[in-house]
């Protein structure tokens, strides 16, 4: 295990997230990962390197918006779109050179630079469509993120007013006031455009198992705890929320791969099912890494045979997974991440090290399938000093080198999100977003 990197360890699939060593990018690979990324080959948005943002040498978008491209802390304050412990200026993080830097993709000039997001172009691109984030916790750090960028951190006040929760539409509503609903769901009404988050970590079904004794049975059985009270995880079946709703989605985001893990998997007493039957002892399946890159693969098909592009305009991303940069132990033996600099010009094509990180479950499973990679791991395993690290609301000792700061590395994934989106829908008619009186439910 000691072979990859700090931030690949026991809580991530490293398994499956392959770490090659080379002296030169592979240009055949690099080729073959940007055809998956639904594009032109030359618009590999994964490859290229941070360059200050208001380095005008540094070339790129002129329209480029200053960063950081909202407040953290007013997001967070003023409509409560960020969670108050990812906001990193809220809880008086010193050093917030973080934020100044933006991503340039390797072939930009050859015009393959990230479209210049503006909320007004976003939500019109969207017009009339439901964009849904699927997934972990790193899938609501880039939902939350998203929401800021829109709304520019709670300070576009016309944006604000506009927005409406939805979330009973989407069966989001609060079992009691101590436990927080699955998902939640925004309406912008001026443009018709829903922005969804459903917490999913495996993307596959869970059912509690019900296990009824007899009075007879009770006195002489004893339950494991392996047992009692296990959930049936079907690997080889998507979610409920993505099977009920995901008709309505035009643009879907799916993420997974840090809870699958041998101590995630006896904490909440997973029971791997296929089939609808339990996996044998001895199955192959009963490996953690086998049943994840099995789920991943069994998800991705399951959405890709619903993908009907003759009919349809669905574009589905499955993001690949966000690097943690745990060093000197992990998360619960004294990790920390707050001694991280930043490594100008690192070139995240041609490392300087000679290492890439790969996450070949992602890779693999979206192969001959509608479903696009949108590649994040390569362009935010040099960031490792954007992490919340010791800068969360409770301020406790252990160190959060999983989640990043925000604004923050998430706001850029969105940007290449919205790049192709922009790209999908681009004959979208020109509009006059200040017409706000024609509100659209």
């Amino acid at each position: 295990m000691s072979m990859f990197p700090s931030f690949f360890n026991t809580h991530c699939i490293f398994c499956h997230c392959r770490v090659v060593s080379q002296l030169s990018a592979d240009a055949a690979t690099m080729s073959q990962l940007a055809a998956t990324a639904g594009g032109p080959v030359s618009c590999d948005y994964s490859s290229g390197k941070w360059v200050p943002a208001d380095d005008a040498a540094a070339g790129g978008s002129a329209a480029a918006a200053p960063r950081p491209l909202y407040s953290g802390k007013e997001c967070s304050q003023r409509w409560s779109w960020l969670t108050p412990e990812w906001s990193c200026e809220l809880n008086n993080r010193p050093d917030l050179s973080y934020e100044q830097f933006r991503w340039q993709p390797s072939n930009y000039a050859q015009g393959c630079d990230l479209t210049p997001f503006h909320a007004h172009t976003f939500l019109e691109r969207l017009r009339n469509k439901v964009l849904a984030f699927v997934g972990d916790s790193l899938a609501r750090q880039q939902y939350q993120s998203l929401m800021c960028m829109i709304t520019a951190g709670g300070k576009d006040d016309q944006i604000n007013m506009m927005v409406e929760d939805v979330g009973p539409d989407y069966g989001f509503q609060r079992a009691n006031e101590t436990r927080r609903p699955a998902g939640v769901a925004n309406h912008f009404k001026a443009t018709n455009t829903t922005i969804i988050f459903y917490w999913s970590v495996t993307l596959c079904h869970e059912e509690t198992l019900q296990i009824e004794l007899t009075k007879t049975k009770r006195k002489t059985l004893s339950l494991s705890s392996a047992t009692a009270g296990s959930v049936a995880l079907h690997l080889d079946q998507p979610v409920r929320f993505l099977r009920d709703y995901f008709a309505k989605f035009d643009v879907l985001v799916l993420n997974s791969g840090h809870h699958w893990n041998n101590g995630k998997k006896q904490v909440n007493k997973w029971q791997f099912y296929v089939n609808g039957h339990p996996v044998t002892p001895t199955d192959d399946l009963q490996v953690i890494s086998n049943a994840y890159k099995f789920a991943m693969n069994a998800t991705v098909r399951w959405v890709s045979e619903r993908i009907d592009n003759t009919t349809n305009h669905k574009q589905v991303f499955y993001r690949t997974i966000s690097p943690r940069h745990f060093q000197n132990g992990d998360w619960n033996t004294g990790g920390t991440c707050d001694s991280i600099s930043f490594e100008a010009d690192k070139n995240v094509t041609v490392p300087q090290q000679g290492v890439i990180v790969r996450d070949l479950v992602a890779e693999n499973a979206v192969v001959g399938t509608n479903v696009q990679l949108l590649n994040i791991t390569f362009l935010s395993q040099s960031r490792g000093e954007a992490h919340i690290s010791k800068y969360g609301r409770s301020n406790h000792a252990t160190q959060d080198c999983l989640h990043w700061c925000l604004p923050g590395i998430p706001d850029t994934w969105n940007e290449i999100l919205f790049t192709h989106i922009s790209d999908k829908y681009q004959d979208l008619a020109n509009y006059n977003f200040n017409d706000l009186d024609s509100s659209r439910s």
